[in-house]
């Protein structure tokens, strides 16, 4: 996930760089410190953008799939609950046939 992302920001770099306007051109400084402020924003953002990225990945691995076949919900899981219950509490046929 987080090589992705700098892929993203190599290519956004890229864009930058091509991005150029011709008047631009005619002022040297000014294109140069505009480039300078759009590098340093995309920098800014990389670590908001890392942190989001491992937050997102951290909800994906903590998701429950409630429609895995062998997942029980909460009917199902109370429901052999009180059947399990009901076949402890039970008196055996066997006992009684003695």
């Amino acid at each position: 996930g987080l090589d992705c992302l700098d892929k993203v920001q190599e290519e956004m770099q890229k864009m930058v760089s091509q991005s150029e306007i011709l008047e631009l051109g005619r002022f040297p400084d000014l294109r140069d410190r505009v480039f300078e402020v759009v590098s340093q924003l995309l920098r800014n953002c990389m670590g908001p953008s890392q942190q989001m990225i491992s937050n997102l990945i951290q909800i994906e691995l903590a998701y429950i799939n409630t429609s895995h076949p062998d997942f029980v919900g909460g009917k199902a899981a109370v429901s052999a609950a009180q059947q399990s219950r009901k076949l402890q509490h039970q008196p055996s046929s066997a006992a009684g046939a003695g």
